[in-house]
């Protein structure tokens, strides 16, 4: 009888060691997934609030964009530049100094850059610059 109870306390660690073994095992799965969770939430809000950074640095870039064309738009307007022409002393060209060139058909006419030098030649040739139309 004496061989039966230790057959069966051996048999009892045994299990017992085998169940300390699972439940040390799950436990470790356990922490294991609760890192990982952890891990994902702390990654999704660290993106969540670089989103939302983004977010308002666009809106702020937007609104200077809008600042800007409106800026552009006053300082481009013809009644600025007239006045500040006449405050340089620019004057309107008469019609002697105005000539008109005539558009081209198609880009065949057009041969390289010949046709620059052929507009600069007729510019020089008159004595006319762009800059002495006051």
């Amino acid at each position: 009888m004496k061989k039966r109870k230790i057959r069966k306390s051996h048999l009892a660690l045994k299990k017992e060691k085998s169940f300390r073994l699972k439940v040390f095992v799950v436990l470790l799965m356990l922490i294991f997934l609760s890192i990982v969770y952890i891990w994902q939430r702390v990654t999704v809000l660290t993106f969540a609030n670089e989103i939302k950074r983004l977010n308002v640095q666009i809106d702020n870039q937007q609104k200077e964009y809008k600042y800007i064309q409106v800026e552009v738009a006053s300082l481009s307007s013809v009644e600025r530049i007239e006045k500040l022409a006449k405050k340089m002393g620019f004057l309107y060209p008469s019609l002697e100094q105005i000539e008109v060139v005539s558009e081209a058909l198609n880009s065949a006419d057009f041969k390289g850059e010949s046709w620059i030098d052929d507009v600069w030649g007729t510019l020089k040739g008159t004595g006319t610059s762009i800059l002495s139309l006051r």
